[in-house]
């Protein structure tokens, strides 16, 4: 969508000036230009939220398991079998990448996937699994 943007022929046919231009920004890039002060409000409200419906002793007993997932490229470039991501500019080729799921308890990670596999882009795919089985490890999940 950027190349197609930054062409005369899309500009002319709707009326943009030429010296406008748009850049494919990553999350990491969108998230260098956010104002730090909404991270700290977002998490000042849920620390007070969460201490409010929660005694200390209930807050220790949750031991609550942060899961998190990142897409690495580096790592790609060195399998044969990656997600596609895209193409490069100049070769065409595809891009890949894994992705490495994560859950920590606070101590050390307590659960750790790897995936490389197309549908695995969506972290519907890959996040709630991992928290499932995180959750079953668990004794107080009923079905653990």
């Amino acid at each position: 969508m950027e190349d197609i943007f930054n062409c005369l022929q899309f500009k002319f046919l709707f009326n943009f000036d030429t010296s406008k231009t748009v850049k494919f920004n990553s999350i990491s890039e969108r998230l260098s230009v956010i104002n730090l002060e909404f991270f700290e409000k977002c998490y000042m409200l849920f620390y007070e939220v969460y201490s409010q419906l929660y005694s200390d002793k209930e807050q220790e007993d949750h031991k609550l398991i942060r899961v998190d997932s990142t897409m690495v490229a580096e790592t790609a470039n060195k399998i044969k079998k990656g997600m596609t991501v895209g193409k490069k500019k100049k070769s065409g080729e595809s891009r890949k990448q894994v992705k490495y799921t994560v859950g920590y308890d606070g101590i050390l990670p307590c659960n750790t996937v790897l995936y490389n596999t197309q549908e695995c882009l969506s972290e519907d795919k890959t996040m709630a699994p991992l928290v499932f089985n995180c959750s079953k490890k668990r004794k107080f999940y009923p079905n653990g």
